[in-house]
């Protein structure tokens, strides 16, 4: 060049990439430093100036990089606007509104939704528009267009994803705040579901915080463990994050990513599969119970008995028809077996030739064209106790992939003295320190009259494969309430089972209920429980003590024992009570006997002493 190159010259001759940044300076210090009246006025006037020249490079042979550095120009001079010390990072729309958030002066120049064309997975996304959900089937939805959020805020809330939702023209300032937990609602956006445990700070707004209502329209909060998150793209998002950090850290929704600088798209149908990570009950009571619809020709397939190897090889075929083509989970992206719903769903072949989705980093947001999320609680939590389809499937299907016979359980009632005793499977809880059964064990050694006892103290130390097995020898089942519960699915057809707790609350009886299945569930209410100790507040929790008085009756009353061999076990119960009272009294006895004689050896000792004293005095 024969002179110094203006930005302008350098735009229109192809010149080197920095002239954006100059280009874009040198405009905004002639707005800062004149009137500040008119900025959005002038910012145009600025585009307008420099299009033409914009344009004429495009026919040059940096046209494919001048193109985009002239998108990139446009969006960000549309979105940026310097104001004194600060930069306000606005949106001008066609229609003059202004919607947006306002940065820090630091983040100038690193404005996440400014992307090179070469992207092409980013800007798919940036042009996306989501629909849905379609119910695909029975407990499960199917998003369209849409991406996923990882909550990283606490343990419990990892449990919760956000669903990011693209709607350009909703443009609420906290369209892109997540919900607090909530953890009653099934189903999708459902008008009556209150969006948090308690009253949320009066701050977030004049009311106390319903942020459902505060939003108003169609923008509810979602459903349990998935919350809907509205953005107009991937910028919008990031803009709006930002502006709500606060509040969004403060409900313990903050998200992964919660600045999206890179987006991956997933075409095809995904399998959102999450689940309360900490709790193998839910596991199966919120989220694989919903899957099983979904699932239900893969089970019928695999509970079919096979003879010969052509029906082998078709089964084998047919079950990687599978309605989606690759799964995603947040908490541990291959689905290790150590995971309960991991263990159960792979043994039954729903991830046979499925891709899993592993590329997840901080800022990275993953979207897809079709989305399969199950509806967690769907019949898990539903008071309606509503059938699901299949379920027997699942249950034969299951036995053969954990090598289990399809066996009865022994035909009760039961006595003492049986030829062979059936087994009785007992769980206090007490390895948790909550809920625990504190008399259990004397309720365990008069059962042991009439049956084979195994006390288990911690489930979560056995295999899954071990769990099942204890829970399918078992003809009768006496815990505390507990996630162990999950294995209720392992029952023999026949079992008893008793759930015993503080407020007789029971997840089974709500999800299955056992009794379709052929399993006897009782839930068993512990009447005048203390709450001393229990830290969670919850009643729930609470320990408790159970005589053995009740548990023989209710066996008697419910024909699991006869009502003469429960008169049996009371009164062997009760001599053994007056033998360990006779024992006492005698250890009390024997102990008084032993202070006494150990008093008086001290007193011996003290007068031997006073009397070599005396005649140690007596020499002198």
């Amino acid at each position: 060049m024969s002179r110094s190159a203006t930005p302008h010259d350098q735009l229109a001759r192809g010149g080197c990439p920095s002239a954006y940044s100059a280009c874009k300076k040198t405009l905004f210090s002639v707005i800062g430093s004149r009137k500040p009246v008119g900025l959005c006025l002038l910012a145009v006037f600025g585009v307008t100036a420099l299009a033409p020249m914009l344009q004429r490079a495009a026919h040059s042979p940096s046209a494919h990089h001048l193109n985009s550095l002239r998108q990139h120009f446009l969006n960000s001079l549309g979105t940026e606007l310097i104001s004194g010390n600060r930069i306000e990072r606005i949106d001008i729309r066609a229609d003059d509104r202004v919607v947006g958030a306002v940065d820090s002066e630091e983040s100038y120049g690193s404005n996440p939704g400014s992307r090179s064309s070469q992207d092409s997975d980013f800007d798919r996304v940036q042009t996306l528009v989501s629909s849905g959900p379609d119910d695909i089937a029975p407990g499960s939805y199917v998003f369209h267009n849409v991406c996923m959020t990882f909550n990283v805020h606490n343990e419990l809330e990892k449990t919760e994803r956000g669903l990011v939702w693209f709607d350009k023209n909703y443009n609420h300032p906290k369209r892109c705040v997540p919900c607090s937990n909530p953890v009653m609602s099934w189903a999708w956006q459902e008008p009556q579901h209150r969006d948090y445990w308690g009253e949320l700070p009066p701050h977030w707004n004049p009311n106390g915080g319903l942020l459902k209502d505060e939003r108003t329209g169609d923008h509810a909060c979602g459903m349990m463990w998935v919350h809907k998150i509205t953005a107009h793209n991937i910028s919008d998002y990031n803009r709006c994050m930002r502006a709500n950090r606060v509040e969004i850290e403060e409900r313990g929704q903050m998200q992964q990513p919660f600045r999206a600088s890179r987006a991956k798209w997933f075409p095809g149908t995904t399998l959102a599969l999450n689940w309360y990570h900490r709790n193998i009950g839910h596991q199966l009571f919120d989220t694989l119970t919903s899957l099983m619809p979904l699932l239900h020709d893969l089970f019928e397939q695999s509970s079919r008995a096979l003879s010969d190897a052509a029906e082998k090889e078709d089964n084998h075929r047919q079950g990687r028809q599978l309605p989606y083509e690759r799964v995603v989970i947040h908490q541990l992206p291959r689905c290790d077996d150590s995971f309960y719903i991991c263990n159960v769903l792979r043994r039954l072949g729903a991830f046979r030739g499925v891709e899993f989705v592993t590329d997840m980093d901080d800022d990275t947001l993953l979207c897809f064209e079709h989305l399969i999320v199950a509806r967690s609680g769907y019949y898990g939590r539903s008071s309606g106790q509503r059938e699901i389809p299949g379920f027997n499937d699942f249950r034969q299907a299951l036995f053969r992939a954990y090598e289990l016979p399809l066996k009865q359980a022994v035909e009760a009632p039961f006595r003492v003295g049986m030829d062979t005793k059936p087994k009785a499977l007992f769980y206090r809880h007490a390895s948790t320190k909550r809920r625990v059964w504190l008399d259990a064990k004397p309720v365990m050694e008069a059962m042991a009259h009439v049956f084979s006892v195994t006390d288990v103290y911690d489930f979560g130390k056995l295999s899954l494969r071990d769990q099942a097995r204890h829970f399918h020898e078992a003809d009768l089942l006496l815990m505390a309430h507990g996630a162990q519960f999950a294995n209720v699915i392992f029952c023999s057809r026949g079992a008893f089972v008793y759930e015993i707790s503080c407020t007789g609350y029971s997840h089974v009886q709500f999800a299955l209920p056992p009794e379709k299945f052929g399993v006897v569930h009782r839930a068993v209410h512990v009447p005048g429980c203390s709450m001393q100790g229990v830290e969670s507040g919850d009643m729930l929790d609470a320990n408790f003590s159970i005589p053995l008085v009740h548990i023989v009756t209710r066996l008697v009353e419910d024909g699991v024992i006869e009502r003469a061999s429960g008169s049996k076990l009371l009164e062997q119960q009760q001599a053994l009570v007056a033998v360990n009272t006779a024992r006492t009294a005698e250890d009390v006895t024997s102990d008084e006997e032993r202070v006494t004689d150990r008093a008086a050896r001290e007193d011996e000792v003290q007068q031997a002493r006073q009397q070599q004293q005396q005649q140690q005095q007596q020499q002198q």
